[in-house]
């Protein structure tokens, strides 16, 4: 383990607690925080051959608007609400309640979410079906539920007006509308006191609405439906969760397999559909990304078979560019179609990689060769020459290191969380780091965080191209104090990795 960080280099962690505080001094509900956190369970749930009457009953002893249809393997099927009971059954004459099976009457499917997903993402569901129950499914398995009404006593209005502004919206135009809103609802957060982890983690959400709605409108450009199953991944900052306010496309398809001799049918199909979605995200100011990470690209666009053999292609291969694809591979989320498509290459691919410790080795090296930009005596290094002469890059030069340190010790032990705080937190459950370390980690990545949205927010409020650039000499004492105190625990944890690694540290 490495040693801790010497005291006269360091500031006291009881500062650093009370400095966090003063930053995040508004206590709003997290919409970050996860549908478990928040569901009601257990959920009432019924058989599909239960009668109307008996559902009807436990409803009202329950005193509950809503009963979750299960079939024999108690898998869910259907939901029965108040609303299905008056229209379907009480104002018909011709429907006997006691005889009458829930199947009957049932909405199916049922739409559902996991509990590992984020309250905004709830109510996103909520307000793109016009419903207002949610079953909660984990594994198969109903463990809860949440309700529209339960959520509007939770939450304020901000998220829901924008949630609605993308529903409504039928023009990559329109959504560009919405995406030139953003740094004004940040400005308001930060200042505010708002976390700003609450408000990446919102920001992140609505740049994946916004994504799932420009490929939404791109479907409806096209002749006819997909011909077979896909699945829609956004990866990097999109699918760890950690956009902020200047992201440009990370997106791949996985498609599901069929016959070679159809191939410049389907693959021409989706080859249109992706290039649509990639012209749609640039008109609401998504730009292309620099390294073609994009599904109109074939290496991001391909049959469930074809991902197999393209990623043991990279494991063989593990060059500097295979490698960098395979740690997107690991920071992907599903954003639209068949979700077991994308889940069964994700165990697969976290299997498989076990079997190649030195492709994990090869991206340990990596982010050991990031240098944290502090000198002697805690000096900032900043650029020496050029437009950013005095400045420093806080994602090249921080929030990489914590998101690349995260990475690769969740990789060498197997654990598949995706965003960067989760690995930390996992690597701590699972004790692979101390608690100790995991604070310092988590510390340094809200403080980064949090300049790193401010400086977005003053380049924007003096209409400057969005960036990372960070002048320190700009910021307060404190500030810089703040920013020094992340840049060691970036050290501690640089050490901790080559440690876990069995790098020599001199």
């Amino acid at each position: 383990m490495a040693e801790a960080i010497p005291k006269e280099d360091d500031l006291s962690l009881a500062f650093v607690k009370k400095r966090l505080e003063v930053m995040n001094r508004l206590n709003v509900f997290p919409y970050h925080a996860s549908v478990r956190e928040i569901m009601v369970s257990p959920a009432y749930s019924c058989r599909v051959d239960c009668s109307i009457r008996e559902v009807a009953k436990e409803m009202a002893r329950r005193r509950i608007s809503s009963a979750v249809v299960v079939d024999g393997q108690g898998r869910v099927v259907g939901i029965i609400t108040e609303r299905d009971i008056l229209v379907k059954v009480v104002s018909r004459d011709t429907v006997d309640p006691a005889r009458t099976p829930a199947a009957a009457i049932m909405s199916a499917p049922a739409i559902t979410i996991s509990p590992k997903d984020k309250v905004y993402r709830a109510l996103s569901l909520l307000a793109r079906y016009g419903i207002k129950h949610l079953p909660v499914v984990e594994g198969g398995r109903l463990v809860g539920i949440v309700t529209l009404r339960h959520l509007l006593r939770l939450a304020h209005q901000e998220p829901l007006l924008i949630i609605g502004k993308i529903e409504l919206a039928q023009s990559a135009e329109e959504l560009a509308e919405v995406k030139a809103e953003l740094p004004a609802m940040v400005a308001n957060r930060l200042s505010a006191g708002i976390s700003a982890v609450d408000t990446m983690t919102m920001l992140s959400l609505i740049h994946q609405d916004l994504h799932r709605r420009a490929f939404e409108l791109a479907l409806k450009e096209m002749p006819e439906a997909p011909p077979v199953p896909y699945c829609l991944f956004v990866t990097g900052s999109h699918g760890r969760g950690e956009a902020l306010l200047a992201p440009d496309q990370d997106h791949g398809l996985i498609i599901a397999d069929y016959p070679d001799a159809h191939y410049e049918k389907i693959d021409g199909y989706f080859r249109e559909l992706a290039t649509k979605f990639g012209q749609n995200l640039e008109k609401i100011g998504y730009p292309r990304c620099p390294g073609y990470i994009m599904s109109e690209n074939p290496l991001w666009r391909k049959r469930y078979q074809e991902w197999l053999k393209q990623f043991l292609i990279w494991l063989e291969l593990a060059s500097y560019h295979t490698v960098r694809y395979l740690t997107l591979v690991f920071d992907a989320a599903p954003l639209m179609g068949d979700f077991p498509l994308f889940f069964g290459l994700k165990r697969f691919f976290l299997e498989k990689i076990q079997e190649y410790h030195n492709v994990i080795r090869q991206m340990f090296e990596e982010e050991a060769g990031h240098k944290v930009p502090l000198g002697m005596f805690n000096k900032f290094i900043v650029e020496k020459e050029g437009p950013h002469k005095g400045q420093l890059h806080l994602k090249r030069s921080g929030l990489i290191f914590v998101v690349e340190a995260a990475r690769v010790l969740c990789l060498k032990e197997g654990i598949a969380e995706v965003s960067t705080l989760d690995r930390i937190k996992a690597l701590k459950e699972r004790h692979f780091i101390s608690a100790q370390d995991a604070e310092y980690a988590e510390h340094a990545f809200h403080i980064l965080v949090h300049y790193a949205l401010q400086t977005q927010v003053q380049h924007w409020q003096k209409g400057e191209p969005v960036s990372y650039w960070l002048n320190p000499q700009e910021l307060s004492a404190h500030d810089r104090d703040m920013l020094r105190y992340a840049f060691q625990a970036i050290k501690r944890l640089k050490d901790l990795v080559e440690s876990a690694f069995g790098y020599l540290i001199l």
